[in-house]
């Protein structure tokens, strides 16, 4: 069964006119597991990749940007460090913010308050973070208009 995120996904890259072609992991999520993955969309002729925010992901960042570099395929990353890794791009939510929700949350707990008389939190902040020196080796010129939208850009 597709997650409600995948859903909503290849909904709106077929509104788009876009075929996204999903590749999951099986477990375990090690390295093996993940090189055979990136390893075998190179045969399905992908000409972009989006990582989607799983704990799994998470944890093998460093090394999913190290495998896309070796296609090399330009992608868009969940978190903002990928950038910094030498992903393409980071489109995510604002952690600074969501820390400071989540020590609101504790700290009415921590006064008394049931779990569940506490609304339901959803990020309202995201940032956008691109790597020109990545884009670069990919030949992609970034438009400037995306550029001034950036919160981070690495030269």
């Amino acid at each position: 069964m597709e997650s409600p995120q995948s859903v909503s996904l290849r909904e709106a890259a077929r509104k788009i006119g876009i075929s996204l072609i999903a590749q999951p992991l099986n477990p375990p999520f090690d390295e093996a597991q993940y090189r055979r993955v990136f390893g075998s969309i190179a045969d399905k002729g992908v000409d972009a990749v989006m990582i989607i925010d799983q704990s799994e992901n998470f944890a093998n960042r460093r090394l999913i940007v190290e495998l896309l570099q070796k296609r090399p395929l330009p992608a868009i990353y969940p978190y903002p460090d990928c950038v910094s890794f030498g992903g393409l791009m980071a489109y995510s939510i604002d952690w600074s913010e969501v820390s400071r929700n989540i020590a609101v949350i504790i700290d009415k707990i921590l006064k008394g308050m049931k779990p569940g008389d506490i609304p339901i939190y959803l990020p309202s902040k995201f940032g956008l973070a691109i790597n020109l020196k990545t884009a670069s080796s990919l030949g992609l010129t970034m438009p400037s208009s995306l550029l001034a939208r950036a919160d981070g850009i690495v030269k």
